[in-house]
């Protein structure tokens, strides 16, 4: 009965939205379907001489970020749920603006983000979405980590979800680019954060 409910609530999203100093990475994301993932840049345009961090150094000031869902399996995108969880031992920088996508609405009640947008959200050329682009202030030069979890009532239970546009009766998984709920997607003012790829107990090892 609650996945028929936050069905409906997904798709209703759509109509609601209506009118109303870094390392060196490849610009490419990680494999998979579906990735939900954080990035410095907004610029996975294929081309592997480019770089886009799962990482800012910043120490104190604004900087815009980019979510990212690479992969997308689904032709466009029209609503998702998902919640982000920051960890120590730096406090956690605010976010002045959630950096919705045109006509995006955001319904979920802090922290859980619940968006429908009111036009279709498209994946571009390369076949990835950006879901938001936040502005931060971050007022603290110790480590932040940042790690995606379901919301507090997830449309599917263990899940982080999205629906299509043109056909949003069908949940679809959206999945972390750690692998996980646990390990960090995203850090501020510290180095390389694992991917899919990498465990995340190995990177530590890294900064001891």
């Amino acid at each position: 009965m609650k996945n028929t409910k936050h069905t409906v609530v997904l798709a209703a999203l759509v109509m609601l939205a209506l009118p109303l100093s870094h390392y060196s990475y490849a610009a490419v994301p990680p494999p998979g379907e579906d990735l939900f993932g954080m990035y410095a840049d907004d610029n996975f345009n294929g081309d592997p001489s480019d770089e886009n961090p799962t990482f800012v150094l910043v120490d104190v000031a604004m900087v815009q970020v980019y979510i990212y869902l690479t992969d997308v399996s689904a032709s466009s995108i029209g609503a998702f749920e998902f919640t982000l969880v920051y960890t120590g031992p730096g406090e956690p920088p605010y976010m002045t603006d959630l950096g919705l996508p045109p006509q995006g609405i955001n319904v979920g009640t802090d922290p859980d983000i619940i968006v429908g947008v009111g036009t279709p959200l498209l994946p571009n050329e390369h076949g990835h979405a950006i879901l938001l682009s936040p502005t931060y202030f971050v007022y603290d030069s110790d480590p932040v980590y940042v790690v995606v979890t379901p919301t507090s009532i997830p449309a599917v239970p263990g899940q982080i979800s999205y629906v299509g546009y043109d056909d949003p009766e069908i949940i679809r998984a959206m999945n972390p680019a750690s692998g996980n709920f646990i390990d960090p997607i995203f850090a501020f003012n510290t180095g390389l954060v694992a991917t899919e790829s990498t465990t995340w107990s190995s990177v530590k090892a890294l900064y001891r």
